[in-house]
């Protein structure tokens, strides 16, 4: 498994799929295989097909956002090549499944293989949290807003 650095929906950033055509740039990025594991966190159609159609062989795909509206699929992209589906929403786990799951899930950003660094837009003094929130809500670029203590 080679490390791909980790983008959001939009690329500096990470690619836009309004404007590129990210399935395919995953797959030139892979050889032709697809990505080992998709963490999808728009919560629409598209994004679920989208997340959907870039993951390899028996690859994973991680369901992170908040589906509000039903989504059709094509199940049988998931069927067909084995896809294994992870829900992250911690309201569906023990306390005793997390204590297992987060270090193993967060190891790869402790190692370095992930670089998150690149999706922080703005970091904020704790004492600056008002000024933080109206960034990101003038900013429409902010990926991640950071506050320190």
């Amino acid at each position: 498994m080679h490390a791909i650095p980790i983008y959001t929906n939009y690329f500096t950033l990470p690619p836009n799929p309004q404007k590129q055509d990210v399935v395919k740039l995953v797959k030139e990025m892979t050889g032709g295989k697809g990505a080992d594991v998709v963490v999808e966190a728009a919560g629409t159609a598209e994004s679920f097909n989208m997340a959907s159609a870039m993951i390899r062989h028996n690859g994973k795909f991680v369901f992170y956002s908040w589906v509000t509206t039903p989504v059709t699929l094509n199940i049988s992209r998931w069927h067909d090549d084995g896809l294994e589906f992870v829900n992250t929403c911690l309201v569906h786990h023990t306390w005793q499944e997390r204590f297992v799951w987060v270090p193993e899930a967060l190891r790869p950003i402790a190692q370095g293989s992930i670089k998150i660094k690149p999706l922080i837009s703005y970091t904020f003094p704790l004492e600056e949290i008002k000024q933080g929130f109206e960034m990101a809500d003038k900013d429409e670029t902010a990926i991640k807003i950071v506050f320190k203590s």
